[in-house]
């Protein structure tokens, strides 16, 4: 009895570390793909700047931006 109580101790924890594990693994992919999607649009609008620099269409490049890297 004592010895099954030790196992499915064991087992549960096991089952904990790797549920936090795979949460944790998703947050970290998660970041990385915002963050790579902020460097992507950052790259667009400072590309369509460089072109023009008024804050109106720059705001407007960045909404075209948003759109062509949402998921």
């Amino acid at each position: 009895m004592k010895k099954e109580k030790i196992l499915y101790s064991i087992v549960g924890i096991s089952i904990l570390i790797f549920a936090i594990g795979s949460l944790l693994s998703q947050y970290v992919e998660y970041q990385q793909f915002r963050l790579s999607q902020e460097k992507a649009i950052r790259d667009c609008i400072e590309k369509d700047i460089s072109t023009d620099a008024t804050g109106f269409v720059a705001a407007n490049i960045a909404h075209k931006c948003k759109d062509n890297f949402s998921r």
